[in-house]
């Protein structure tokens, strides 16, 4: 999307070249994004502006479109990329794109084709209603992002919450003098609670109920190690006391972040 942007923009702008920035948002800097010209991926390389330098860097802080008839002239102007790359900067068009009031990043053409030109008025009002239309494009396309990648989640946690409810019993023991039942809901897709019938040689029947601390995929993935503990450890002791207490140690040697569980056993 940003490269059909940036090659439209030097269409609009009929320049030689284009480059665009984007915010930061977790330190503020700028990114280069796109450079479309023959030292393109020389400026790519360049990698970020901190906000408020250079002309770019200006157009972000104050969210205000520029044109400069030539960049050597003006006191925001940094020759240093010139310098490194070799190319010639001259007039410029620089935009913010915004969206609903966020900037979103900077947008920028240079030099007009003809070279005996240089930007004026008309194309900066046209190139800044471009890059209006241009914030709209990213923002959409950031949107479907996010979208996926929630539809990604929930199809996640459905497949979490069909392997939790596997862990749950299929059917209940039949007793002449008991009836069992049992039903959990967790709070949100998955969570931490945990029941299961353990049956033992000469009738004997082992029944544990337990909550595992917190909510969600952190307590569910606890959970399915509890449950397994308990299956596994109480076929080598099923008293209850002994039980309890291997599970106990084994929970304590791999705890973190304070994690713990209630849990109820009787044989």
């Amino acid at each position: 999307l940003l490269d059909t942007i940036m090659t439209i923009a030097k269409q609009v702008a009929k320049a030689d070249a284009s480059s665009l920035l984007l915010m930061d948002k977790e330190n503020g800097d700028l990114t280069f994004q796109v450079a479309l010209s023959n030292v393109g991926e020389q400026i790519k390389s360049l990698h970020r502006l901190k906000l408020g330098e250079g002309i770019a860097g200006s157009v972000a802080q104050t969210g205000k479109a520029l044109i400069i008839k030539d960049a050597y002239k003006h006191p925001k102007f940094n020759p240093q990329f010139d310098k490194q790359t070799g190319f010639k900067t001259g007039s410029i068009l620089c935009s913010p794109l915004v969206f609903k009031g966020e900037i979103l990043g900077v947008c920028q053409v240079i030099h007009h084709r003809d070279k005996k030109k240089v930007f004026t008025g008309p194309d900066l009002a046209l190139f800044k209603l471009f890059c209006d239309s241009a914030a709209l494009a990213i923002q959409n396309a950031r949107m479907h992002t996010l979208l996926m990648e929630k539809q990604r989640m929930e199809k996640d946690m459905e497949f979490a919450k069909s392997v939790q409810e596997s862990f749950f019993p299929a059917t209940f023991p039949k007793h002449d003098q008991f009836l069992f039942a049992a039903k959990s809901t967790p709070a949100l897709v998955v969570g931490g609670d945990f029941y299961d019938f353990i049956p033992f040689e000469e009738n004997l029947l082992g029944v544990v109920l337990g909550d595992i601390s917190g909510k969600g995929v952190s307590a569910a993935l606890h959970m399915a190690r509890v449950m397994s503990d308990f299956r596994y450890i109480t076929q080598i002791n099923p008293e209850p006391k002994e039980a309890l207490k291997k599970i106990n140690d084994n929970m304590c040697a791999r705890a973190h972040r304070g994690a713990f569980t209630t849990a109820i056993y009787k044989t």
